[in-house]
């Protein structure tokens, strides 16, 4: 009886305070308000308990059959019953001598991808997909049960082991997009020592407490958070194999983080903006980390995770000081910039130096444009390399060439 009691309580003066919130940040950004703490220390009761059954739950299905468990995250996922539906995966794949291999195939329903890739031996120039910067694909009838799309093929040879990567058509110059030439890919994608990192189990509860803990709570906004959900996980590995371009063939061998995202519900209008960083560093250590503003859900999102070399363990993301709105808010993402995010316990250091940064589009009407950049990193004084993807909502239109 106290407790219901109490729980009446807490629901009235939460609304009632939630009334004298400060005002968001530039009318997007959410800040800490009154009954802060005490809504994060509910959010964080919540999502620990609920980490703790989702992890008990996995171990049993991994101790029973742990390849039908894998099964049951990897490959093509049938399209859910929803115009918004989303299947996508997504490789990002740099060396510290300056190849790289970043392509994915989000499929959609009525056989629509968003498909794209940009490729680059060391040395060379940076190619793109020939649609680019538009990423809307039709599939054939015989593509659409699978990653493939327009010459680019995508498939899983072992779940959460192997993958190949495969395209074969033309590929432009982004020096000078007139300019074309003819690419036959063949790479597989392995993972090294590193599992998965799903983030349904495996963020840090605290700092998503401390996320939602900033938004105005109702009973919409939390009906908005179970329907955009989706089941997305990374993995680190390496990306090995050999490009024919132009007749001339090259050995590829990139570090690469792969992810894969399924739900019934992805619009890219919900999202505002944001921010992702995927980093490899000389001492073998890599980092996923960046911030997320789908004002609906979460203006101020923080993701990612640390794989430690030294102790080959995992760690979530538990802070991150990068604002959204302190770093390029006009649209035109920094060139040269550095934050501080927390993870096992230690405080990292980024500094970023970007050295190229193509543009494309992704929705059917253009709605996002997303800033591809690869860049150089120092974490710690430890040198790195890899790509920082900046998305943006684009209200006014695509500009295509």
């Amino acid at each position: 009886m106290y407790a219901v009691i109490l729980i009446i309580f807490l629901a009235f003066a939460i609304r009632h305070f939630n009334k004298l919130r400060k005002p968001p940040i530039l009318g997007i950004y959410q800040q800490e308000n009154t009954f802060f703490y005490l809504k994060y220390a509910f959010m964080l009761t919540i999502l620990k308990f609920k980490q703790i059954i989702s992890r008990s739950k996995q171990k049993r299905l991994n101790e029973k059959l742990q390849t039908k468990t894998d099964h049951d995250l990897e490959g093509p996922k049938p399209l859910q019953n929803h115009p918004l539906a989303i299947d996508a995966v997504y490789f990002n794949g740099t060396s510290n001598a300056g190849s790289a291999l970043i392509c994915g195939v989000a499929r959609r329903p009525n056989k629509i991808c968003n498909a794209f890739m940009y490729l680059q031996i060391a040395g060379g120039e940076l190619l793109l997909s020939p649609d680019l910067p538009d990423t809307t694909l039709v599939q054939t009838a015989d593509e659409e049960k699978y990653y493939h799309v327009a010459g680019l093929k995508i498939d899983m040879i072992k779940p959460m082991e192997t993958w190949r990567i495969r395209y074969e058509g033309i590929m432009k110059l982004s020096n000078d997009l007139t300019k074309s030439v003819e690419v036959k890919l063949d790479a597989n994608w392995n993972r090294t020592e590193w599992n998965h990192f799903n983030y349904d189990t495996d963020m840090s509860p605290s700092s998503m407490a401390r996320d939602i803990a900033r938004e105005l709570w109702s009973q919409e906004y939390f009906q908005t958070l179970n329907k955009v959900h989706q089941t997305h996980y990374e993995q680190y590995g390496t990306i090995k194999g050999h490009v024919t371009i132009n007749g001339t063939e090259h050995d590829i061998h990139v570090d690469s983080v792969r992810d894969h995202t399924y739900g019934k519900y992805r619009d890219w209008k919900n999202f505002h903006r944001y921010g992702l960083h995927f980093v490899t560093l000389a001492n073998g250590d890599h980092i996923t980390v960046g911030k997320i503003c789908m004002p609906i859900c979460f203006s101020n999102l923080t993701v990612g995770f640390m794989c430690k070399s030294n102790s080959s363990q995992i760690y979530p993301i538990s802070y991150c000081n990068l604002e959204l709105y302190q770093h390029g808010e006009n649209s035109r993402p920094p060139l040269d910039y550095a934050f501080q995010f927390e993870a096992g316990g230690a405080i990292y250091t980024v500094q970023v130096n970007v050295t190229d940064s193509p543009t494309f589009y992704i929705g059917q009407e253009q709605e996002c444009r997303i800033v591809e950049r690869l860049a150089r990193f120092t974490v710690n004084g430890v040198d790195g390399w890899g790509a920082a993807e900046w998305q943006y909502r684009n209200v006014n239109g695509a500009v295509l060439q």
